[in-house]
């Protein structure tokens, strides 16, 4: 793949992240006939994989950020989560997963800059920095590409964090 074909395709996902229209975490998104939805169209996206990433997204985020209290901060923190797997899921279904690290940057820099004014309680750049949300993007970036790959999620547990 050409730097050009990467960036176009880098780009296509970006876009196609972005262009969901929902407000708050997937886990929270009901449309059509679907429960916990990205809202977003790409027919490899089944029902099934959007109910697992967002459940999976917003259920283990606990494991990796304990020590964060502010509700603002942890609705951030698996919005983020979300859109990172979401990113990391559609690359690796459109055949190149190598490029979900550099997506899943260019979502978070998208994030921290749509979000850095929304509330005084909430400190993107701070937050942003935090090793373990740092932990818990690298595990739905990993979790995304494998969702695409063989349809099945590793929670967190102790051989996979170990």
């Amino acid at each position: 793949m050409t730097v050009t074909e990467s960036e176009k395709l880098l780009q296509k996902v970006y876009d196609l992240v972005f262009s969901t229209t929902r407000q708050m975490p997937a886990y929270f998104t009901s449309a059509n006939d679907r429960n916990k939805t990205f809202g977003i169209d790409f027919d490899e996206l089944s029902e099934s994989d959007e109910y697992e990433m967002a459940s999976v997204t917003y259920n283990v985020v606990e494991h990796f950020v304990q020590g964060i209290e502010n509700n603002f901060e942890r609705t951030w923190i698996v919005r983020l989560g979300e859109d990172v797997m979401l990113g990391a899921f559609v690359i690796t279904k459109l055949g190149d997963s190598n490029w979900a690290p550099e997506l899943s940057l260019r979502i978070v820099n998208e994030n921290t800059e749509r979000f850095r004014d929304v509330s005084k309680d909430l400190d993107v750049d701070r937050v942003i920095k935090l090793p373990v949300v740092q932990n818990y993007l690298n595990y739905c970036i990993v979790e995304g590409v494998r969702q695409a790959e063989t349809g099945k999620i590793n929670k967190p547990g102790l051989s996979y964090f170990n």
